[in-house]
């Protein structure tokens, strides 16, 4: 089953340009325009009238190259001789039927058309446009406003009213289409850049090599726990969590494997927290662990387990060399503020490197 154009147009990939949309569009109301002149062409076959079935055979073979036109993404050509076509078969079919039948109608929805061609020069579309308003309104004067029941193939009534009620259907149809078209168009662009702005946005809230959260996203989160931690009177922990030796791993085994231990301690992180924990690269080899709901009692204890984790796993490890961490904590009360937190566990970090390393000190206010 062939997919409705809406479909095909909700599936256009990312990225696609609004004027190749805009010319599947017209695509599609080259098809129905063809009908349209099939279903007039055998109309006028059926009363006689050879002149019009003549004219409305010669509108199908331009619509026909116009398809042609159009597929090959010649769009502004198939463009310019469907505006033509439009243009004088109103002109001629008003002049042999009159005011009556509705032809002109059809100038109304060529403007819009025309102007929506971004190909074309903007003056340039305001010209055909103003050009389609003039012959309508030239139209008018001579066979609307002076004889509106002028006729100059003989036509019954009954035969007018059809045609005038058919082509004005047939023009509010277009114009709805072409609408309604757009408008899927437009909410599926704005779609697009909404995902494309969250996926900014996550992005740039997280580290390329691991895949954490990165320094900013670190920062507005422990500005979120310390809004509500104060709010609740409740306490929250953070971990500077540093690779021991670090510069000595690049120096000897590679900036490669030195790039393979830093994401070994973030699965390691990552296994060893709770899921309501967060974990982000602070620095080249720091990580910063943040502990919601964790005071000074059960802080030291979750901290001593994951540097022991990440201890036991390095050593198993075979695609890397043995390494560990050092770890420096504080807990975070009502009142405090975040920059004397991270200075306190910094602190409490820098004490454990100076005591020998692989080791895990928390700070007590």
């Amino acid at each position: 089953m062939t997919p409705s154009l809406t479909t095909r147009l909700l599936s256009l990939p990312q990225g696609t340009q609004q004027s190749l949309s805009f010319n599947q569009v017209l695509h599609q109301i080259y098809y129905l325009a063809w009908l349209l002149h099939l279903g007039f062409f055998v109309v006028f076959v059926v009363l006689g009238v050879w002149t019009l079935a003549l004219l409305n055979l010669a509108s199908m073979a331009a619509y026909v190259f116009a398809l042609v036109l159009n597929h090959g993404r010649h769009w502004s050509s198939a463009l310019l001789l469907v505006y033509v076509e439009v243009l004088l078969h109103a002109i001629l079919t008003t002049v042999l039927l009159g005011w009556m039948a509705g032809f002109p109608y059809y100038l109304f929805a060529v403007g819009p058309v025309v102007l929506l061609n971004t190909y074309w020069p903007l003056l340039f579309r305001l010209a055909l446009a103003a050009l389609a308003i003039v012959v309508k309104g030239l139209l008018y004067l001579f066979f609307g406003g002076m004889d509106m029941d002028f006729t100059l193939l003989a036509v019954a009534p009954g035969v007018l009213g059809l045609l005038h009620l058919g082509n004005t259907v047939a023009v509010y149809f277009t114009l709805g289409f072409i609408v309604y078209t757009y408008g899927v168009i437009a909410k599926r662009a704005e779609d697009r850049l909404m995902a494309a702005t969250a996926e900014w946005e996550r992005k740039a809230h997280l580290d390329m090599l691991t895949g954490i959260y990165n320094r900013r996203a670190m920062d507005e989160l422990l500005k979120k726990e310390a809004s509500r931690t104060g709010r609740s009177a409740c306490c929250f922990a953070i971990a500077i969590v540093d690779i021991d030796d670090f510069k000595g791993i690049n120096d000897t085994h590679g900036h490669d494997v030195g790039d393979r231990v830093i994401r070994h301690v973030t699965a390691c992180i990552r296994d060893n927290i709770r899921n309501h924990d967060a974990v982000g690269r602070w620095g080249g080899e720091e990580f910063l662990v943040l502990l919601t709901e964790a005071d000074d009692a059960v802080t030291p204890r979750i901290l001593e387990n994951l540097r022991k984790q990440i201890a036991a796993s390095a050593s198993a490890a075979t695609d890397i060399p043995s390494y560990t961490v050092s770890i420096g904590s504080a807990c975070f009360h009502p009142g405090d503020d975040i920059e004397t937190i991270l200075k306190r566990a910094d602190d409490a970090l820098y004490q454990g490197k100076k005591s020998g390393k692989n080791v895990r000190v928390h700070a007590i206010r």
